[in-house]
């Protein structure tokens, strides 16, 4: 891999503050899905890929809070020795992110798990995770679009590389979803990459579908085909919804299930005095079972995924029909654009 720059790493512990150097690198797709496959600690997930977010200029390289929530310094200084990452560098890392060069299963191992944090407390160490949410919310529209066959330009206008237009894979997407939620996030409700994921594929989306409105009057001879990549477009971009959520689901449904375990367990230990009959401890158990359960379940609005995949599908249609409307046509795609966004997105 390529050292474009470097720069100096604050980091505050117990025994007072540390000083460490950190390369702004880039690489190939394959560079970067080796990498990937080894970033299972939160201090080599934020030496390796903190500073290219920080290049790239998503997040802030001021301040993280310590553990007592105080600001402190973790990024400054930095040099670049030959350029910041460009338009090529950024989807080269975003492919490695969506393993979209490969027929195998992603390999990608980042610190998604209690175990695997340097620290496990999240007010730190979660800098990475907020670093990566906020890059997938700023550049992923350029992978959905290189997959679109899309021609992805880099800042002299030249064209970098571009695909025929071909579906991203369903298990390498939620990969990244799954990989990229931390232990913490169902806890508090926020599935920050997950998120970022559903947030810019959805605006893709929409962009997509104006833009195969605004081709409906043309008579170029280009029309046909980038009608099909909008609607490439959009069902990548519906592919990377159903995964995100999918990945997410599937977390809180665990995590669910594991507190429903937990009480019936302690409910086991903790027996109530003989006075008490078994019809009568049974619906006392019930009772406390649903309202206690119900308190301590997590996954916040993304708790029953079925329905947001409805809200979805019904958003599509809302602004898909409000834009045919406002441009005053007759829109032919409009069933195939609403049809392809809704068997991608599933049930």
């Amino acid at each position: 891999m390529k050292v474009l720059g470097w720069g100096r790493a604050t980091r505050w512990t117990i025994f007072g503050t540390k000083y460490s150097t950190r390369f702004i690198y880039s690489g190939t797709p394959e560079n970067w899905k080796k990498l990937l496959a080894t970033l299972d600690s939160d201090s080599a997930f934020n030496d390796y890929l903190l500073p290219f977010f920080a290049a790239t200029g998503v997040v802030n390289t001021g301040s993280v809070k310590n553990y007592f929530g105080v600001n402190t310094k973790y990024l400054e200084n930095y040099e670049f020795k030959d350029a910041r990452p460009g338009k090529r560098d950024i989807l080269n890392l975003l492919r490695a992110l969506y393993d979209t060069d490969s027929s195998t299963k992603s390999k990608m191992n980042l610190p998604d798990k209690f175990s695997e944090g340097t620290s496990n407390i999240p007010l730190h160490y979660d800098s990475g995770f907020n670093g990566l949410a906020a890059f997938i919310a700023k550049y992923q529209h350029l992978l959905i679009q290189y997959k679109s066959g899309v021609d992805i330009k880099d800042e002299d206008d030249n064209v970098i590389e571009k695909e025929s237009g071909v579906a991203l894979q369903y298990e390498d997407t939620k990969a990244l979803a799954t990989q990229g939620t931390r232990w913490s996030d169902p806890q508090v409700g926020n599935p920050r990459v997950a998120k970022a994921m559903i947030e810019n594929a959805f605006a893709t989306a929409i962009a997509a579908t104006k833009l195969a409105i605004n081709l409906e009057g043309e008579t170029g001879p280009n029309k046909n085909s980038d009608q099909n990549k909008a609607l490439y477009m959009v069902e990548n971009s519906a592919m990377i919804i159903k995964s995100a959520l999918d990945s997410y689901g599937n977390l809180v449904a665990v995590t669910n299930k594991n507190i429903s375990s937990i009480f019936n367990e302690v409910w086991g230990l903790i027996p109530l005095p003989d006075i008490f009959p078994a019809p009568v401890e049974k619906r006392a158990k019930n009772l406390l079972s649903e309202k206690i359960l119900d308190r301590f379940k997590v996954g916040g609005e993304f708790k029953d995924i079925g329905s947001l995949k409805e809200c979805y599908k019904q958003q599509y249609r809302d602004i898909l029909d409000a834009l045919a409307k406002m441009n005053d046509l007759e829109f032919e795609a409009n069933a195939a654009l609403s049809s392809s966004f809704n068997s991608r997105l599933g049930n």
